[in-house]
């Protein structure tokens, strides 16, 4: 099978418009028109959900995974080309495939159906066929067998990665399980995901260190709305400190630590706190399509629930070891 990516190649004319010469496409038969020499190229690159790179950013929302980081620039071409890494798990129907390199036989990769393929984002122009390769390898084979053994299987996978390049570079997805099998794996996802939130939030009270919380490699701070909806991606490492985990808006700088007079914590998965109850689909509908918790902090005496700190911690997966890929900042005074 071929992996080579299709290119369109277009003639450029004169300038010079030869009235007697030239006959409008319009008016000429079909079998006349110029035909795209990659036809089956062409067809795949309108299977997906397609993007255009130049207007992505960190935070939004792409076939329902959430954007991480984002990198393209022009080539040689005029086209865009980089990468993009996104937030969230896919299912995915299809089979196991061996990797083209003769070299790259411990490499373990899978190629999505039709049905499937319609479901993953693709980057706008990109002719290649859905297929991709693990980055646990050694997982994936385990569970799979060996690649170069191709048979159907179904797969939940995480953290995909789009290469686009004018050579033959692979997308990337990490293995986290066969079919439905990740989301049985915990007995209670809703208690895995609280008590990573609480995690966050004894971090960030200075009570455990940076090591002990589970963050994706790029993390994105929102405010709510009422607050100014600004929101801002962090690299992993630029959060080693509660103070870095601030978000401008304006003039004002708004901290995630929460006031170390409230003590009395109320974790909820799948909901958020601002001041009442809300799902967060009414704030952030994109982000409520991945696992999250709702955090409220209070005093151990609360008059009102005026007095309480409210955020939302959206998480990569619900899997054994869930990561944080973004937090909302919500507060009644806004």
């Amino acid at each position: 099978m071929s992996f080579i990516l299709g290119l369109s190649i277009h003639a450029c004319g004169s300038g010079a418009r030869d009235n007697a010469a030239t006959t409008d496409s319009a008016t000429l038969p079909s079998s006349a028109l110029p035909t795209d020499p990659d036809s089956a190229g062409a067809a795949r690159a309108r299977i997906g959900v397609v993007f255009d790179p130049s207007r992505v950013r960190p935070g939004d929302s792409i076939a329902g995974l959430v954007v991480r980081q984002i990198a393209a620039a022009r080539a040689i071409d005029s086209s865009l080309v980089g990468s993009i890494t996104f937030n969230g798990q896919l299912k995915l129907a299809g089979r196991t495939v061996p990797h083209p390199e003769a070299d790259a036989s411990d490499a373990a990769c899978f190629e999505a159906d039709s049905a499937s393929a319609a479901r993953l984002p693709r980057w706008a122009g990109d002719r290649r066929r859905a297929w991709f390769c693990f980055s646990n390898a050694t997982a994936a084979n385990r569970s799979l067998g060996p690649s170069w053994q191709e048979r159907r299987a179904h797969v939940v996978i995480a953290d995909f990665v789009i290469n686009r390049g004018l050579t033959d570079q692979v997308n990337s997805a990490r293995f986290v399980g066969l079919g439905d099998s990740v989301v049985g794996a915990s007995r209670d996802p809703d208690r895995m995901l609280e008590r990573a939130a609480r995690e966050i939030v004894a971090f960030l009270n200075g009570k455990i260190a940076f090591d002990k919380i589970p963050l994706a490699d790029t993390v994105v701070l929102y405010l709510s709305p009422e607050g100014g909806g600004t929101r801002a991606a962090f690299a992993r490492e630029s959060l080693r400190t509660p103070s870095r985990w601030a978000v401008r808006s304006g003039r004002q700088s708004y901290s995630f630590v929460p006031p170390a007079t409230l003590t009395k914590l109320t974790a909820k998965s799948g909901r958020h706190f601002n001041c009442a109850e809300y799902a967060l689909a009414s704030r952030f509908p994109d982000l409520a399509k991945l696992p999250h918790v709702g955090v409220k902090l209070e005093p151990e005496t609360t008059g009102s629930c005026l007095q309480t700190w409210n955020a939302t911690f959206v998480f990569d997966t619900i899997e054994r070891s869930p990561r944080l890929v973004a937090a909302v900042y919500d507060q009644w005074e806004w």
